[in-house]
């Protein structure tokens, strides 16, 4: 019976380490982020096996101070309101599948073509001009805990006027 006891906690301790099937192959899925450290919502759709398109529209932090000889010096903080939009094709998913890592989530490497809009503001105090820059980045995209997303990106931009 002891014997016994101790087969059946081993065979379901295996069970339970054994990745899901479907977390492993590619799904077609949407899904939807919310970023804290740069503010805003991301939604990515996957379009094939290897590829996605992603939208973001979010605010970006600013500082400012004006320091003036004749007059108060003014300081604050502002946010710059953006859209990015990236075509994201996955370099390694074959390689974790192989691995028995997961892509859930779509996590992996990948190369982008981004466009990032970052419209114009205007208070009292500062104005900030429409800057639009367009080019590619490599990322690096983790899931971790079903929940905490981060994304590691660097890339080559262009600024363009329209």
């Amino acid at each position: 019976m002891k014997n016994l006891c101790y087969t059946l906690l081993l065979l379901s301790s295996i069970s339970s380490f054994a990745q899901n099937d479907s977390i492993l192959n590619f799904q077609d899925e949407t899904i939807y982020r919310i970023n804290i450290l740069l503010p805003g919502l991301e939604i990515e759709k996957d379009v094939y096996k290897d590829f996605s398109v992603v939208g973001n529209l979010g605010l970006f932090p600013g500082y400012y101070k004006n320091n003036n000889l004749f007059s108060n010096s003014e300081e604050g903080f502002f946010f710059i309101p953006f859209i990015d939009l990236q075509v994201r094709y996955y370099t390694n998913f074959n390689r974790r599948i192989e691995k028995g890592k997961t892509i859930v989530k779509n996590t992996g490497n990948f190369v982008a073509l981004k466009f990032t809009n970052y419209f114009g503001t205007a208070t009292d105090h500062r104005s900030t001009e429409s800057v639009r820059i367009a080019g590619m980045a490599y990322d690096i995209q983790r899931t971790y805990w079903d929940h905490w997303h981060l994304n590691f990106e660097s890339g080559l931009m262009a600024n363009f006027r329209c």
